[in-house]
């Protein structure tokens, strides 16, 4: 993928019937997060500010009749490329690599998922490259720090926007280069993403850390340390 590639997103209603506009919203918002998200952590920066909006954009061109499709195209200047080319040289800040860090957090996510679903452990190991990814079989996993830590990132845009492909008003999502390379959601990916919770009446023990709290709701998030249960 290069600078002046696009990537076409296309959402499809259930049997070709009209998306609600939120949905189309919500769709292209989440997606926007994600791809932000993957800037962010190339950038090593926490979050975006005005200077960097003035000069990083997603901008949807050609937007095209029967379902909703938009090629979309992300601008890094070259002045911004070269601004972190010291602190990021092995890679740089390109389109094409905030693009492939989207992505491969993105598998990552979903191999997560798909073995969660099918209740297996993951084994994960530390590539010495921490953009890579490399799904050694379907239960052991090879992954840099960047693309880790990019994952911890994106994760709740990306079960947003799994959410959103509900099979009762949109079929299908993809977001897709040139190359047919990117993120494909479908019912089944939601229910992956977003599995049916429930409550167990036996009781069990763990050791966790607690990393988010609303005091307000009473709700928040727990991350589990040690035993069968690890995870968040």
């Amino acid at each position: 993928m290069s600078d002046n590639d696009f990537i076409t997103v296309k959402i499809k209603g259930k049997e070709n019937q009209p998306i609600p506009l939120l949905y189309v919203a919500d769709a292209f918002k989440e997606l926007n997060h994600a791809i932000d998200k993957s800037y962010l952590s190339i950038s090593k920066k926490k979050k975006l500010s005005k200077s960097d909006r003035e000069h990083y954009k997603i901008l949807a061109e050609d937007i095209k009749s029967g379902s909703v499709i938009a090629d979309l195209l992300i601008i890094v200047p070259p002045v911004v490329q070269t601004a972190f080319a010291f602190q990021v040289a092995s890679t740089g800040l390109s389109v094409k690599n905030i693009w492939e860090l989207t992505i491969n957090s993105f598998n990552f996510l979903k191999v997560i998922a798909e073995l969660r679903h099918n209740g297996q452990s993951p084994k994960i190991i530390q590539h010495q490259n921490p953009y890579s990814l490399n799904i050694v079989n379907f239960g052991t996993i090879e992954i840099g720090d960047i693309v880790y830590n990019n994952a911890l990132r994106s994760e709740q845009n990306i079960k947003n926007l799994a959410r959103i492909v509900d099979e009762k008003k949109v079929s299908s999502f993809s977001a897709l280069d040139q190359s047919n390379n990117g993120i494909v959601l479908t019912p089944k990916e939601n229910k992956l993403f977003n599995p049916a919770t429930f409550i167990d009446k036996n009781p069990i023990d763990i050791i966790a850390k607690l990393f988010r709290l609303d005091v307000e709701t009473k709700s928040g998030r727990l991350r589990v340390l040690e035993g069968e249960y690890q995870g968040e």
